[in-house]
């Protein structure tokens, strides 16, 4: 069963990558190690990822 996580620790997750992206070679690099520390997944932390910068866009849009 899929572990579900709250919103503050999605959000840590994602501003850690965004964060950290500079430091490794590539994005996934980022998103395989840096918020692995908080026991997610790879494929949950990417699914996060994108799904912050769709919300993003949509605020910039929107103003």
């Amino acid at each position: 069963m899929a572990k579900r996580w709250d919103k503050e620790t999605k959000e840590k997750a994602v501003r850690l990558v965004i964060d950290h992206r500079s430091d490794y070679s590539s994005e996934w690099a980022a998103i395989t190690t840096v918020p692995a520390l908080l026991g997610m997944s790879a494929e949950t932390r990417r699914k996060w990822v994108r799904q912050s910068r769709v919300d993003t866009d949509q605020e910039r849009a929107s103003h």
